[in-house]
């Protein structure tokens, strides 16, 4: 079966910071392009890894 997905690149970026002892603050981005172009979008609805 073939979902036409393809090859991405992710950018990540996470900060954190401890408050006190108890409290720790973390703060992340996460960016990409979907893998799936728009004229494969019918062939990935049955698909269980795709959210």
């Amino acid at each position: 079966m073939n979902f036409g997905w393809k090859d991405q690149t992710v950018f990540a970026l996470g900060i954190q910071m401890d408050i006190n002892p108890k409290t720790t603050l973390r703060v992340g981005l996460n960016y990409d392009k979907s893998p799936i172009r728009p004229e494969d979008v019918d062939s990935n609805i049955g698909s269980l890894a795709v959210t």
